[in-house]
Formats: structure tokens, C-alpha cells, sequence
């Protein structure tokens, strides 16, 4: 009792040495189109410490006193702004960012990190803006998003040539990549020569390498988070390019002058057009196209509502011998809502599906293989910003359907189809402790129930023959996983440009992908964690440093980023073939995997 009543004690007196506090809120957006800015950053004159960078939706909020202030708004390519206010309560400012443009005798071309590196106590991650994108070189005139991703440290391509891309010692199958928030599969278009997403409709991506925010789960690498432009709500634009090898085409503009908008974009390769020309390979097809629409509402000053459809095909055949095909499908619904300046809530729903078909024919025998891995979700996330925290919690909860497999021949037809229901709650804090440190406290608890509808089986771990099978009706719960995921950073700032910083994350992963050869493939097999096949675990520490430093003449503030982390990750029921198998060697998973260990550093 007496320590609560000198907590309250203190706590008045703080509030009566320093003012009541209150909050600075508000939206970054383009002045061109409406577009929000995310990662733009946002500080108070004369307040180092009080600076923030804005969200996925261009906002922001500050905590501060009541009194008069200057506040500012920066990102790269746009003009800066400031605008004066006297903030008694609550405050909402909202700025509309002008591209830049200037004309010099001599052209430099200079930007400033507003001490990103040094602020964020967020490790080891990697943010791209389509600015950023459009600078990376391209392949045969296509720019392609992973393969930037893939020329940043910590991060290295699956095979030469190749879309998949190894994090820290993973697997390709062990990053989770989300479109909007809502899972892809397999991101890769002709066998991994291409990435699946459109740059022309990318806003910007983040790469999470080691302890990832508390609401990201799933993967025991990496989380790739790509979100993908609202489209213009001013103006009608058509934008487009041919290349060597594809074509692309965006349209988008307002359904409603700066309340709504649409876009639609469009690529597709044409070599299937030329080989069409020649008698022995007109019946050859080998082309991919994705399509992605957008359509955007604003439903007043505190609701937005968004919907996201996305598919993304290839189609491999050599005239009637054999055909390769496979697909990524998404829709999803995301509802906006800002109750406060201090509060928001996210709601989506969205569905998730990969398909793979393949046949063969040759002579009198014909063999077909197909497999499909879906997703159908429901998601919540709420942020609350209170004083010195900014708190995070949610929950998601999916329906998986699963094929592993699914083969027929002339003499056999086998499939395995295996069911899930994953709830996942997560909470997160962010702490500003004191001017010098930060932390960011998380914990994760994934409950993922395997559900019958097929058969189940006890395993001899030595050989992997089936001892005794089991059968469930559908919808019956075979066996729960429940793990708690702590995750923890922490920021401390030497200087206003030298930072310290450590974290931890232990991580854990249900669907897994298990793959025949070095490189992920369309006829990779899909399976999930079962009675047998338990989840796959990783823990990482990371400690880094971090600096901001001026160009050679000084003429130029914090013009240089200077990073450097070191990692030890120990992984745990990592899945691999077991010797002397393949993935058609048997229908049942359980029978051909194997769990070891792994670590990297």
C-alpha cells in the first residue's frame, strides 16, 4: 500500500514539474495522389528524443506536455515541412508531402536518415522503398523485388538466378513472405527466374532478419512484408513498359475524387507467342502472368477500408508429353479504424492458396502430381500510445488445408490431405525508459491443432515404416502445439549518432516445405505439423551498433549509415528427406522426414 501511494505521489509531481501530457497525431501523405508515406519521419524542433517515422498507413503520434511547438516532417524525394502548433489536450496535423525538384548548375543528389538507424530499437531490419527499388539494377528490364532484397547483408540467393533467398542461415521455406498481410506461398515465376511481385504496384517492403515484431509469426527465418500501392485518388494514370522477356500495364485513379480509388496492373511474358511461329513448338507453352487490383475507401476521417486481390499463374507444356503448372492466389479485406489519437484498431480477412498440377505422359503410362497449401484467416491488431509506451496486441486464427500430395497412374491413386486450426495472441511493448534507452518487449503464443480427416501414424524413427495408423473423423482434434515465443530488443544510445543494441526472439514454425534439391521448386511438398512431425524452433541473439555520420565536407547532416551486427541462431526439428528417399517415394510425409539440429552465426 505504501508503495502504491508514493508511485501516485511521484507520478502528480511529475505531472505538476512537467505539464500535462498530451498527443500529436496525424496522417503523411502524398500531395499528388493521397498515397500515405509510410517510414516518413516526423520530430519536434529542438526534441531530439520526441522523433518518430510513420506507420504502414503514413501515421504517426507523439507524446508530449502541453505547449507550443514546431513540428517537422521529412522523407526522401520530398520537400521537408514544418508547421506551428500549440498543443493543449490533443492535436491532429496531417501533412501533404510535394515531390522534390530542383534545379542546379551542378545535379547532387543527397538525402538524410533523420537518425533512423541510430532511433530504431527494431534490429536487423531492412527497409525498400519503391525510390530505393527503381535505383537496383534490373534483369533483362525487369525490376524485380527479392532479388534487392537478396544484395543486403544477412541475406543470399537460393541458387544463381533464383528468386528464392536464404536468411541468416535458413531455408527459403522457412521466411515468411506476406502480400498486404496475407500469406504467399511460393514467390517465385519460372522456376525462380522471376520474383511474383509487381514492381509496379509495390509502396515498399521490409525485411525482419532476426527478432521480428510480436505480431509476426509462423517462420523460424524471416518475415517479408510487402505492401502495395492504394492507388491515385486525384488524377486517371495509365503506366506501362515492354521488356525483353514481359510486359506490364497499370491503370488506377479515383472512383471518387480524394475518397477513393482503384488499380489494376497487369504482366504477362510472350516466348510461348514466338515459339508459337515454328511448326515443331507452336503447341509449347511457357509463359507466366500475375495480376493484382486495389480498390480503396475512405470512410470518413477515421475509417479506411481496403481490398486486395491477387493471382499469379505459370504454365510449362511441351506439346502433349508433360505440363508444369502453378498458382498463387490471395484475397483480402482490411478495415482501418482510429478510435483516438492514441488508438487503432486493424481488422482483415483473408484467403491464401498455392496450387501445383503436373503430369507426364510418355508412350502408354501416364503420371499426374499435384499439391495445394491454404489459408483462410481472420485478424486482429490493436496499438494504444500511452506516454513513453506504444502497446501492440492481437489475434489470428486460420484454417489450413493442406495437400501433400496427390498422385495417379494408370494403376494407383494416392492422396494425403492433412487439416490445421492455429490461434495465435500476441502482445508487444515499446518503452522510451529514458532518453538514452528503448526497449521492445514481445510475447507470442501460437495454439496450432492438428485436425483429423485422414489417417494418422505411429512411425518407427529408425526406419520410417508405419507401425499402427490411426483414424480420425474430420474436424476432431488429433493433437495441440501450444508455445510461448518471448521476444525482446533493446536500444541504448551512447551519442545523438552512436547507438548499442541487443536482442533475442525465439521463434516457431508449423507449415513446413520440404524440398528435394538446393533449390525451392513448384513440386516442393507441402506438409504441417502432426503427431509425429513436431514444429520446427529457433532461437537468435543479435548485438549490433550503429552510427550516423556526416560527408566528407560536413556540408551534408547524418549523410552516412554505419551498421554492423553479429548472430548466433540455434535451430531445432529442422525437417529434411531421409537418406535413401525422395518425396515419391511414399504418399505419407511422416514416413519419408527426418528431424535434426541446426545453428548459424
Amino acid at each position: 500500500m505504501h508503495k502504491f501511494l508514493y508511485t501516485l505521489a511521484a507520478t502528480l509531481i511529475m505531472h505538476a514539474m512537467h505539464g500535462t501530457a498530451a498527443t500529436i497525431s496525424g496522417k503523411v501523405t502524398e500531395a499528388e495522389n493521397g498515397n500515405p508515406l509510410p517510414g516518413a519521419s516526423v520530430y519536434l524542433e529542438g526534441y531530439n528524443t520526441s522523433g518518430t517515422d510513420t506507420d504502414d498507413d503514413g501515421t504517426y503520434t507523439i507524446t508530449m506536455p502541453d505547449g507550443h511547438y514546431t513540428i517537422w516532417c521529412e522523407f526522401m524525394g520530398y520537400k521537408e515541412q514544418k508547421k506551428k502548433i500549440r498543443l493543449r489536450g490533443s492535436a491532429t496535423v496531417n501533412f501533404a508531402m510535394e515531390t522534390a525538384i530542383e534545379e542546379l548548375a551542378t545535379v547532387e543528389v543527397s538525402a538524410r536518415t533523420s537518425h533512423i538507424a541510430t532511433e530504431q530499437v527494431q534490429m536487423s531490419v531492412q527497409h525498400l522503398e519503391v525510390e530505393d527499388l527503381k535505383k537496383m539494377p534490373a534483369l533483362l528490364g525487369e525490376q524485380d523485388l527479392i532479388k534487392s532484397f537478396q544484395l543486403m547483408p544477412g541475406v543470399k540467393a537460393e541458387s544463381d538466378g533464383g528468386s528464392g533467398f536464404q536468411v541468416r542461415g535458413g531455408e527459403a521455406s522457412q521466411n515468411l513472405v506476406l502480400l498486404d498481410n496475407a500469406t504467399v506461398n511460393n514467390a517465385g515465376h519460372l522456376l525462380g527466374f522471376f520474383s511474383t511481385f509487381n514492381s509496379d504496384v509495390t509502396r515498399g517492403a521490409t525485411l525482419y532478419k532476426g527478432q521480428m515484431p510480436a505480431k509476426y509469426g509462423g517462420r523460424i527465418a524471416s518475415v517479408l512484408d510487402i505492401a502495395t500501392s492504394n492507388g491515385d485518388l486525384e488524377n486517371y494514370r495509365a503506366d506501362g513498359s515492354i521488356g525483353l522477356l514481359a510486359s506490364k500495364l497499370t491503370v488506377q485513379g479515383p472512383l471518387q475524387k480524394g475518397k477513393s480509388s482503384f488499380l489494376v496492373a497487369g504482366r504477362r511474358t510472350y516466348l510461348d507467342l514466338f515459339l508459337k511461329a515454328t511448326e515443331d513448338y507452336k503447341n509449347t507453352k511457357l509463359y507466366f502472368y500475375d495480376l493484382n487490383a486495389k480498390l480503396n475507401f475512405r470512410l470518413g476521417k477515421r475509417d479506411q477500408l481496403e481490398i486486395n486481390a491477387f493471382n499469379g499463374t505459370d504454365h510449362l507444356a511441351i506439346n502433349s508429353i508433360g505440363s508444369m503448372q502453378w498458382s498463387n492466389t490471395v484475397f483480402s479485406g482490411k478495415w482501418s479504424h482510429r478510435f483516438s489519437e492514441t488508438l487503432d484498431l486493424t481488422s482483415e480477412v483473408f484467403y491464401s492458396a498455392h496450387h501445383t498440377e503436373n503430369w507426364l505422359k510418355i508412350m502408354d503410362s501416364y503420371y499426374s502430381d499435384n499439391g495445394k497449401n491454404c489459408q483462410t484467416a481472420l485478424y486482429e491488431d490493436l496499438t494504444w500510445e500511452t506516454g513513453a509506451h506504444t502497446l501492440n496486441a492481437g489475434w489470428q486464427s486460420s484454417y489450413f488445408d493442406v495437400i501433400s500430395g496427390e498422385w495417379n497412374t494408370r494403376a494407383l491413386y494416392e492422396r494425403e490431405q492433412r487439416y490445421a486450426w492455429e490461434n495465435d495472441f500476441w502482445i508487444g511493448d515499446e518503452i522510451k525508459v529514458n532518453k538514452r534507452l528503448t526497449t521492445l518487449l514481445g510475447l507470442r503464443m501460437p495454439i496450432f491443432t492438428v485436425l483429423g480427416g485422414s489417417p494418422f501414424y505411429t512411425i518407427d524413427d529408425n526406419n520410417g515404416d508405419i507401425l499402427s495408423t490411426q483414424d480420425y473423423a474430420k474436424g476432431d482434434f488429433v493433437k495441440t502445439y501450444t508455445n510461448l515465443e518471448p521476444r525482446a530488443s533493446a536500444n541504448y544510445r551512447l551519442t545523438q549518432s552512436k547507438s548499442l543494441k541487443a536482442a533475442y526472439a525465439y521463434n516457431v514454425q508449423n507449415i513446413h516445405t520440404i524440398k528435394d534439391g538446393v533449390t525451392s521448386m513448384p513440386m516442393d511438398r507441402f506438409t504441417i505439423s502432426t503427431n509425429f512431425i513436431r514444429p520446427e524452433t529457433s532461437n537468435q541473439f543479435s548485438l549490433g551498433y550503429a552510427q550516423t555520420m556526416h560527408d566528407r565536407e560536413g556540408l551534408y547532416k547524418d549523410a552516412y549509415e554505419f551498421t554492423v551486427e553479429g548472430y548466433y541462431k540455434m535451430m531445432d526439428n529442422v525437417l529434411d528427406y531421409r537418406n535413401g528417399v525422395t518425396s515419391e517415394t511414399h504418399i505419407e510425409m511422416d514416413r519419408l522426414v527426418k528431424a535434426g539440429r541446426g545453428r548459424s552465426y
